[in-house]
């Protein structure tokens, strides 16, 4: 519930989040291990608002989170960090970054990206090396791509 009061929901898609039910697991947008404890938080796509939530922190055994397409404001919270099971996070907004499980993608975040892996334990020297390759063969699409829409566009 932290997760829901933290968060703008203009368009009421948590609306089955509620505190009188004992078992998030039949909530809307989560999946849960076995054992009952949540696995996949997916919010992407639902014009949600204000700071990502720092409660998603909070989920341990968090395998899932997306948050992409949304309308967020601030920066990716330090809490993500500590999540230790984390596989894949989608969050596109003024950001980009993605992980999935050792390799990630970031576009604007350098800083944050960098603090987060520091506290999830990941060797910087090699992911960064990692990172500007990435970085590099995007730049090199994005310019064929340009291009192959210039030359269209010429034809017609």
């Amino acid at each position: 519930m932290a997760i829901k009061n933290e968060l703008n929901d203009p368009h009421n898609v948590l609306e089955n989040w509620d505190s009188n039910s004992i078992d998030p697991c039949s909530w809307r947008m989560i999946t849960c291990n076995l054992d009952g404890s949540v696995s996949v938080l997916l919010l992407q796509n639902n014009a949600i608002s204000d700071q990502i939530a720092t409660a998603i922190g909070s989920i341990e055994k968090l395998q899932t989170l997306d948050l992409s397409n949304n309308n967020f404001s601030g920066e990716i919270p330090n809490s993500l960090g500590g999540l230790k099971n984390l596989n894949y996070f989608l969050y596109f907004n003024k950001w980009c970054l993605v992980f999935l499980r050792e390799g990630y993608y970031v576009e604007k975040t350098f800083k944050q990206t960098a603090e987060i892996l520091k506290q999830r334990g990941m060797g910087l020297e090699s992911q960064l090396d990692s990172l500007e390759v990435i970085i590099k063969d995007l730049q090199a699409e994005t310019m064929f791509f340009g291009q192959t829409i210039a030359e269209a566009a010429v034809h017609f």
